[in-house]
């Protein structure tokens, strides 16, 4: 995650993370994070939804 966040340049401080605060949460990481951050479509923002997980899975979503 800090690699993406280095490779973002300007736009890495607006990544949100929370696997400090609680660990491996699994399935529920992506909808905790929401919570605590809601994501702001207001002025057509965007947000990028990205997971990864065990055996190189990953997935990531577009939203706005």
């Amino acid at each position: 995650v800090d690699g993406i966040i280095k490779m973002l340049g300007d736009v890495g401080p607006k990544v949100r993370q929370n696997y400090f605060k609680y660990g491996n949460t699994v399935s529920s990481t992506i909808p905790i994070l929401i919570s605590e951050f809601p994501i702001d479509t207001k002025d057509n923002n965007v947000a990028i939804l990205a997971g990864f997980g065990v055996g190189l899975s990953s997935a990531v979503a577009v939203y706005g």
